[in-house]
This record gives C-alpha cells, sequence and structure tokens, in this order.
C-alpha cells in the first residue's frame, strides 16, 4: 500500500507542474462507429477537455455519448454514457495554418441504460444466451445485461488537426475501441452459476472541433 501511495506522488510530482503551466483545451467531437457487435451503426457525441504537457503532448479526459439499437429477437434501444481518459500525441509542433498528425489512446468504461422493456429483455438474453437461461429472473436478467453492456475497454486512433489560430482548430480521426465486460447470474434452477466473458470491437470516423484557453 504504502509503495503504490509512493508511485502516485511520484506521478503526481511529475504531471501536476506541467498541467498548471499548460494550455488548458476542449472541445467537441461527432462520430460514426461501425458499431460493437449485432447493434449496426452508431452516432457519437461527446465532449473533451485537457491540458498540454509539452508542445507535442496533451493530457485527455471526456465523455462520449450514445444511443443505438440491439437486435436479437427483439428490438431493445439503450443508451450510452463512456467517460475516457488519455493521452494525444502530435507527430510535430502545432503551428497556425499548419496540418499536425496525431496518435490519441485512452481507456474507457461504458455506463448503459434502457428503458423498462419488460419481457423485450429476458428475451434479449435468452436470445443471447440460448433457452437454458430462459429461467431467469428479470431482475437477475437486467442486472446480467447491465454488466455485459457496461464494458471497460481502450481506443488507439489516428487523425490530424488544422490550427486556424492558437485558440481554434478542426480535426478528423479514424480510430478502433475495443471493450471487455464480465457478467456472473445465480441460476437456481440449473444449480449454478452462468458466467459470460463478452468482447466488442469496432472503427469510428470522427469530425473534432478544438478550443484551447
Amino acid at each position: 500500500m504504502k509503495k503504490n501511495l509512493l508511485a502516485v506522488f511520484v506521478v503526481c510530482s511529475f504531471l501536476l507542474p506541467s498541467i498548471m503551466m499548460g494550455q488548458v483545451v476542449f472541445g467537441v467531437r461527432l462520430a460514426t462507429s461501425s458499431g460493437f457487435g449485432n447493434m449496426g451503426p452508431t452516432n457519437m457525441q461527446g465532449a473533451h477537455f485537457g491540458f498540454d504537457l509539452s508542445d507535442k503532448l496533451t493530457l485527455l479526459g471526456g465523455f462520449d455519448f450514445t444511443k443505438f439499437t440491439i437486435e436479437n429477437e427483439t428490438k431493445m434501444a439503450v443508451s450510452s454514457y463512456t467517460p475516457f481518459g488519455g493521452i494525444k500525441y502530435y507527430i510535430k509542433e502545432r503551428d497556425d495554418g499548419l496540418v499536425t498528425p496525431y496518435f490519441r489512446g485512452d481507456f474507457f468504461k461504458t455506463i448503459s441504460s434502457w428503458p423498462n422493456m419488460g419481457n423485450s429483455v429476458l428475451q434479449l438474453v435468452s436470445g443471447l444466451l440460448g433457452p437454458s437461461q430462459v429461467s431467469m429472473t428479470k431482475s437477475e436478467t437486467e442486472e446480467f445485461l447491465k454488466e455485459i453492456m457496461s464494458p471497460w475497454g481502450f481506443t488507439i486512433a489516428f487523425g490530424a488537426e488544422y490550427l486556424f489560430t492558437d485558440a481554434f482548430g478542426l480535426g478528423g480521426e479514424f480510430g478502433l475501441r475495443s471493450g471487455f465486460s464480465k457478467a456472473e447470474v445465480n441460476v437456481s434452477e440449473i444449480g449454478g452459476v452462468s458466467t459470460t466473458d463478452a468482447s466488442f470491437h469496432d472503427t469510428y470516423v470522427a469530425l473534432t472541433v478544438n478550443f484551447a484557453l
């Protein structure tokens, strides 16, 4: 425990001076993704903020919002909020009137929710897991789906940004997202625990509008 606290203190000692002296950046992102699994194409809207740690490195945080429909014997509308944190590394120093390519990486946690869908939730999970799971109660089914549809994951992206001024720029980005989740549900009727691991992968293209203070 002491070693972990010491490591956090050392990292903060290096990062905080750069953050306090760095330029504040923020912006919005509009994206279209191929969609996780059988969701189909989805649109994402997001906001980000951060600090320039150097002329080439930016520390970023933010969130994305998505609405999509899952189809598997039934349809269910799902909303997801995805907070993320990561870095953006510019290949060269940014300057007005120039296009600057960059790489971006982050870690995210998706939090999914949906309106009360009644038996649609039971039908959906039955279609995903097979008929042996039909005996699950509605609350067990909803908890299972909530865990499966709220993965941890990471993003790797490449993009380019054009600066009109020191305070305003437009960018384009192509990225790959991978998410992973696991859910366990007690199923008394079959005398055991149902465990399912899930992985989700999709690609996206995005337009970013960026500002700096």
